[in-house]
């Protein structure tokens, strides 16, 4: 993953966050993955969007993709970091793209690590909602 982040040019200028989270949306709608495959969207930022990042999220979140918002450097707009997450519990926050060799750990134990719970003989299709543990479930 980092090396496909160097390989992208660094344009300096006006962000349009809504924008961003709006193709790749299309793009996942597009790939027309199965029920069960989990939909996950990480936006990463070093700013403020000048669009709306509120519209496009609630859309995303509207379509069954969980957002998560990485947060870089001490000029992110906080508010809008909050509009794309959801929830506080959703954003990481990295001191500068020096450290983004940190986003390693952090995406293997959110993403990685999740705990699902599984009806026995089930197969199992990405991550599926979490029920109670019983006897007839196990935990994965």
């Amino acid at each position: 993953m980092l090396a496909k982040i160097d390989t992208k040019p660094y344009n300096a200028g006006g962000t349009f966050t809504g924008l961003a989270i709006n193709a790749t949306i299309a793009k996942i709608a597009a790939a027309n993955y199965p029920n069960g495959v989990p939909k996950i969207l990480i936006v990463m930022t070093d700013g403020g969007s000048a669009d709306n990042v509120l519209f496009a999220s609630n859309y995303a979140r509207s379509l069954g993709i969980t957002m998560f918002v990485i947060g870089m450097g001490s000029n992110i707009n906080n508010a809008q970091l909050l509009q794309i997450a959801q929830t506080q519990s959703n954003i990481v926050y990295i001191d500068s793209y020096g450290s983004l060799n940190k986003l390693v750990s952090i995406i293997e134990n959110y993403f990685c690590k999740q705990i699902v719970d599984v009806r026995l003989g089930e197969i199992i299709y990405g991550n599926l909602v979490r029920e109670k543990t019983s006897p007839s479930f196990f935990r994965v």
